[in-house]
């Protein structure tokens, strides 16, 4: 999982040389000029343009770094030089930090973000990545402009987490953001996790068909009941994964429940784990599913309290065989008719 570093903890020439490596490719004396003045002025403004730049690092390694101009906000926050090391480019990073970016503009109550990028062959990765992390192209330039290749202006609205939130059906178009999610879980020593319903890991293209079939509870393992497997997501992307079983067999009665949640670790304390187990009720009440049962093992403090903001109120707490696990089980009950 990427951490995001302030750049001042860098020196001056890692910085320089990170950037250069990055747009080899580019180079020429009018780019390094510019990347030299840039360097200057983000380590001579250290709590001003250097308090909108940072290095993204991996496993404790600088992979890439981005920036934003913040002097035309509230209205609108420019994203300026972002790059990735070549050996890491292609694995997501590029998108991971432009969603940090978006983030951090958000928090500091920016209603929308301008990016700019050139209309070149090795732009094109940067192209589909800023497309797909919400941003809309708003226009093309022709050679000139500063750029003798031309350029392209992309715009994105920065909307609050609760209008873009929704739940949606797993699908293909996501399966880059699926796997991003799945590397954060893996990185905290997870294997197996709760909510991702019927979806193999190993064989991911294959059963999101097994998904649809499911739900309508054809095809299901013996002692499976039928589900229905969503993703959260809103501006920051696929920020978690739920799951909702349609009946309640004799294990799901006394261990499982009606629902599987999880938020993935870089989106944790945000809300996100309260909002989405809201959505799923909605889903729940759709299905005609009167009583809920929601259930979570009795030292996970954060869990049960996102079950009871949604109205879940203590049953007992059950020892699950074998495992000496302490179980809460909670029942929600769902309007009628709304």
């Amino acid at each position: 999982m990427l951490k995001f570093e302030p750049i001042t903890k860098y020196e001056k020439g890692f910085v320089f040389s990170l950037l250069s490596q990055s747009f080899a490719k580019l180079w020429n004396n009018e780019l390094e000029e510019k990347i030299k003045r840039f360097v200057k002025e983000v380590f001579g403004k250290p709590d001003t343009v250097g308090a909108c730049t940072f290095i993204s690092t991996l496993d404790g390694k600088p992979v890439g770094m981005a920036s934003w101009d913040p002097r035309q906000g509230p209205e609108l926050g420019i994203i300026g030089y972002n790059c990735i090391l070549p050996e890491y480019q292609s694995r997501g990073f590029g998108k991971a930090q432009i969603k940090e970016v978006l983030r951090r503009l958000k928090e500091q109550g920016f209603k929308k973000a301008f990016v700019t990028t050139g209309k070149h062959p090795f732009f094109e990765p940067a192209e589909k990545m800023y497309l797909a992390c919400g941003f809309k192209e708003t226009k093309r330039y022709s050679e000139g402009r500063d750029l003798r290749y031309g350029s392209i202006d992309y715009e994105i609205r920065l909307k609050k987490d609760s209008e873009s939130m929704k739940l949606i059906e797993p699908t293909l178009e996501l399966e880059s953001e699926f796997f991003a999610m799945v590397e954060e879980f893996k990185a905290e020593g997870k294997d197996l996790i709760d909510g991702i319903g019927s979806i193999d890991i190993e064989n991911f293209k294959d059963s999101i068909y097994q998904v649809k079939e499911h739900v309508r509870g054809t095809g299901l393992p013996e002692g499976w009941a039928p589900a229905s497997t969503y993703w959260l997501i809103c501006q920051n992307g696929i920020v978690g994964t739920c799951n909702l079983r349609h009946e309640l067999n004799d294990f799901l009665r006394e261990f499982g429940g009606h629902v599987g949640y999880s938020i993935r670790p870089s989106e944790r304390r945000k809300g996100f784990g309260t909002q989405m187990l809201g959505l799923l009720l909605k889903k729940a009440q759709e299905l005609g599913i009167k009583r809920l049962l929601a259930t979570c093992n009795d030292n996970n403090i954060a869990s049960a309290r996102i079950i009871e903001k949604n109205g879940g109120k203590l049953a007992d707490k059950v020892i699950k065989d074998g495992a000496e696990i302490l179980i809460r089980r909670y029942w929600i009950d769902l309007p009628v008719g709304d």
